[in-house]
Formats: C-alpha cells, sequence, structure tokens
C-alpha cells in the first residue's frame, strides 16, 4: 500500500471497531478507511466470512491500523460502500430510504460481497418503486450486473417503447442495444404490414340481410375506417398501439358508423381467426427477450469475487480472534 493515504471516515468509524477496512477512491492513490466491527462484516456476507476463515497466522497484520486497513474489492464503490454500511448499522435516514438510488447502491455493493439476505432486501424494496423511479435501462443493467434474472422481461420490454438515451445506451451495452433497436425495427415492420394490408371484406353467410347494396357501402365503410382509424392507430409516432391490442379491441366488440352488424361480424370474425397476425409481435419480443437473458445471464462484471482470490487476500490477512466488545445492533 506504498504511496496510498488514507483518511478515516469518522461519521461511519466506531470507538469499539474491531477492523479497519478501507475504499480506494477513483484515483486509487487515497481512500476512505471505515473503522467497524469484524463479527459484523462476518455475519452480513459470505465474502469477509470466508476470508476471515482462510486467514493465515503470522499474515502482516491488514486491517488492524488505519494506515494498514483491509481493501474492499475494487468493484464496490465508495459511495456504495457506505450506503451498505448505514444500512448495517441501522442509520439510513427516512429520506434516504425513500429513495431508489439508496437500494441501488446497497445492492450493487451486497452482490459482489456475497451479502444475499441484504440483496434480497434491496430488490424487494426496489420492486416497490414504480417505473418512473427506476429506469428500465438501468434496471435491465442492474439485472444483469447483479443477477436478477425476474427484472429483464419487464424491462426489455419498456425499453422497447421509450426512447433510448445516450446514458441508457452506455448502461446497455452494445449487445443488448442491438437487440432492442433491431426489435424495435421489426416490430415497425409488422406494424406497417398489418396497417398497409386492409383485412378483406367478408360478407355475412345470407348476403340478403346487409342494408346496403349487396354489401358495397358496408365495405367501403370498413375500407375507410381501417385507413382513417385503424392504421392510423398502428402507425401512430408518439403512441401507436399494438398488432396484439388491436385484437383485443377487436375482441371486445367495435362499432363502425355505416357499417351494418352482420357485414361487421362477419368480417371482424375472419379478421380474429388470423392468429399468426395477433401473435406476430409477441413472437418478436420472446425471440429477443430470450437473446437478452443469454447476454445478461452471461454477464460476469461483477460476479462475487472467486474463492481462489480470497485465499490470495487471506494469505496477507491475519487470523484474529472476534472482539469480545458489544456492537451496535444491525440489520440483515
Amino acid at each position: 500500500m506504498d504511496g496510498i493515504t488514507f483518511q478515516l471516515d469518522k461519521e461511519l468509524s466506531y470507538e469499539d471497531g474491531t477492523l479497519f477496512v478501507a475504499c480506494l477512491d477513483d484515483t486509487g492513490l487515497s481512500g476512505i478507511t471505515f473503522g467497524i466491527h469484524r463479527d459484523i462484516l462476518k455475519k452480513k456476507c459470505i465474502f469477509f466470512s470466508d476470508l476471515f476463515d482462510l486467514s493465515h497466522p503470522g499474515a502482516p497484520l491488514f486491517g488492524t491500523k488505519t494506515n494498514c486497513p483491509l481493501l474492499i474489492p475494487s468493484m464496490i464503490a465508495l459511495k456504495d460502500f457506505r450506503y451498505l454500511l448505514r444500512f448495517w448499522y441501522n442509520e439510513l435516514t427516512s429520506g434516504q430510504e425513500a429513495l431508489p438510488e439508496t437500494w441501488i447502491a446497497i445492492l450493487q455493493a451486497a452482490v459482489p460481497l456475497i451479502a444475499e439476505e441484504t440483496a434480497k432486501r434491496a430488490v424487494r424494496q426496489l420492486d416497490a418503486f414504480k417505473s418512473s423511479q427506476f429506469a428500465p435501462a438501468l434496471k435491465l443493467h442492474l439485472a444483469s450486473t447483479c443477477e436478477i434474472e425476474k427484472w429483464i422481461p419487464d424491462a426489455f420490454r419498456a425499453l422497447l417503447v421509450v426512447p433510448i438515451s445516450e446514458e441508457d445506451a452506455d448502461l446497455l451495452g452494445v449487445y443488448v442495444l442491438h437487440v432492442i433497436t433491431t426489435t424495435k425495427e421489426k416490430i415497425l415492420r409488422a406494424r406497417s404490414l398489418a396497417a398497409f394490408s386492409i383485412p378483406a371484406y367478408v360478407r355475412p353467410v345470407v348476403p340478403e340481410i346487409c342494408h346496403g347494396r349487396l354489401g358495397s357501402d358496408c365495405e367501403a365503410r370498413w375500407t375507410a375506417e381501417w385507413w382513417h382509424g385503424t392504421a392510423k392507430m398502428l402507425m401512430h409516432p408518439d403512441t401507436p398501439m399494438s398488432i396484439g391490442d388491436l385484437f383485443k379491441k377487436l375482441d371486445m366488440g367495435i362499432h363502425i358508423s355505416g357499417m351494418c352488424q352482420p357485414c361487421l361480424h362477419s368480417t371482424v370474425d375472419a379478421l380474429l381467426a388470423k392468429t399468426e397476425l395477433r401473435s406476430c409481435e409477441e413472437r418478436i419480443i420472446l425471440k429477443a427477450l430470450d437473446r437478452v437473458k443469454e447476454l445478461c445471464t452471461g454477464n460476469q462484471r461483477t460476479k462475487p469475487v472467486a474463492k481462489s482470490h480470497m485465499e490470495h487476500l487471506a494469505k496477507s490477512f491475519p487470523a484474529m480472534t472476534p472482539s469480545q466488545s458489544p456492537s451496535p445492533t444491525a440489520t440483515s
């Protein structure tokens, strides 16, 4: 640790602390040290529990002095570790607990340290936030880096209907971004094809019951309604209707001014029978979703620290007898 300067965080250091741990800042030349309790770290996360169990007698006394602390794994940001400690020591304010940023920070620190109960709590808290408070790009990013597969479908579907910002693109990565953009293009092509392919007018089984001139008036009304109503809704630039939603609307029943009910029913029934058209968008989305799941679950960026790495750390970490001094009450 030659050349690295450490400053004690007095707010998150305790007089009866038995272990000094530190996070480096972005420069890697200085860090913040926290005087905390070995027992709490051992209880809360598998990383430290295994590290302490693997410690070797006679190793350098890392963690016993403020200027010779035990370094937290580098993938954990200083801000995130601070929030994690505040949660473990019951020192989160009500204002902090109400913000998704707090639980995102806790989650990002808990996962690489294999603090499983803490990560589960953070996920439950984040599940309670509305999509407007928890952006889908960030949700999908965390689903990948923190291995929360259940978040992937909703986040992916949300990203198909919102603009992608530069910040979103950076979070998503080039491969997931490519899947999203190509899926949007495929959906647009499917809607365009549906919008510009007017479903055929179908006469009722008994043509005589149509009040028009052998159905010509009804056919004209059907064509006009499709061009001026349905096609516009499918191709709306801001809030387009999906093909699936169009079929749901047809299922509930529609009225077209000037078109008799027998002609309307026979024509709509023929359209509803086109199951391939009804499900075309969903098939596109599900195929793309499988690819996104594959990409996200294969992400290795913040997987928990490997045991071999912990063994390497343990060689330079002393075996210590857990302190008998009382520790502050901590949360899961």
